[in-house]
This record gives C-alpha cells, sequence and structure tokens, in this order.
C-alpha cells in the first residue's frame, strides 16, 4: 500500500531533492524539467520499492515553484514535519478501534523472507 509510513517519508525524502537539484541544474522553468521531474522521481520511487504518489505531485510543484533555492530546503522540512503529523495521527486513530490497524508494515520485508 502507498500511504504507509515508510513509503510517505522516504518517498518525499527522494522526490522533493530530485526537484530541487533539478532546478538547481536549469533555473527556468520548463515544461520538460517538470516532465523529467516527475519521469525520475517514479523511476527513483519504483526501483527503491517506495511508491507513494502525492510525493511524485510534490516533486512536481517543487520542480515548478518559483520561489528561491535556498527556502525550497525550508518547504521540504515543512513537507517532511507535516508528513510525521499526518502518520501520528494516523497512528493514534486508526488504532483505536480494535478491526483496524495502521500502519500495515513498517519496513521492508524482502521476497527471500517469503520463501521460507
Amino acid at each position: 500500500p502507498e500511504a504507509q509510513p515508510r513509503n510517505m517519508i522516504l518517498a518525499n525524502t527522494v522526490s522533493v531533492p530530485t526537484a530541487i537539484i533539478l532546478r538547481y541544474i536549469y533555473k527556468p522553468i520548463a515544461v520538460w524539467k517538470t516532465a523529467l521531474t516527475v519521469a525520475l522521481t517514479v523511476g527513483f520511487q519504483t526501483i527503491l520499492g517506495i511508491t507513494h504518489p502525492p510525493a511524485t505531485a510534490m516533486a512536481s510543484l517543487f520542480a515548478t515553484s518559483t520561489r528561491d533555492l535556498a527556502g525550497e530546503w525550508g518547504m521540504f522540512g515543512i513537507v517532511l514535519i507535516a508528513n510525521v503529523v499526518v502518520i501520528s495521527t494516523n497512528t493514534i486513530f486508526n488504532n483505536m478501534s480494535l478491526q483496524r490497524q495502521y500502519p500495515t508494515y513498517w519496513g521492508h520485508i524482502p521476497a527471500r523472507l517469503y520463501k521460507m
């Protein structure tokens, strides 16, 4: 599932810096740069097994931002703090019920462990 804590935190940690780094390389806003940012972040997330579509959208927003580059890193910190708040809130409220459990998993279980 995409909305697990591991996916939320790690996907944003990969996606947003990718967008900021591409902004350092080529400062003017361009359609191809946004498309390249989205393609790279989807590729990185897939390779790492941490797909989280909202993180890709966040990278797209950071790629098209007109904010100064120094301020982008501060906004990146706010995004990570917001993710921690959302995960904490979801964990508390979903685990109040005996019929629900969140998160389903915290980390990645390699496929080789399933074969045991």
